[in-house]
């Protein structure tokens, strides 16, 4: 099992490692589907990036650090209740553990 600063380094270098630009269009699909759902995961987001016309990145974790951004920033709420869940857009995924993120700027519709 990796150690806290073993996983920090990582999210430091994967994020170093992301261009400035595909991380503000992250952050932007981040705010667009935090806005429009109560919960959200990683994979949403990367789904509105697509959505956006904006290429893969080529290191999926980079993903990470815009989660966090959010959470620093406001826009986000860890769940604390990660779930296991077969993703048909990440089927590769298989049945991988996602953290499920609450959105603090939701608005239900009338």
């Amino acid at each position: 099992m990796t150690n806290f600063l073993e996983t920090e380094k990582a999210i430091a270098e994967v994020d170093a490692n992301a261009s400035e630009l595909w991380k503000a269009k992250a952050r932007e699909a981040l705010v667009l589907v935090a806005t429009v759902q109560k919960t959200l995961t990683a994979t949403d987001v990367d789904e509105k990036l697509k959505q956006l016309g904006e290429p893969a990145i080529h290191d999926r974790r980079a993903m990470g650090p815009i989660m966090r951004w959010g959470w620093a920033e406001g826009f986000l709420r860890p769940t604390f209740a990660p779930r296991y869940e077969v993703d048909e857009r990440r089927a590769h995924c298989h049945n991988q553990l996602r953290r499920v993120w609450e959105s603090a700027i939701f608005t239900e519709k009338p």
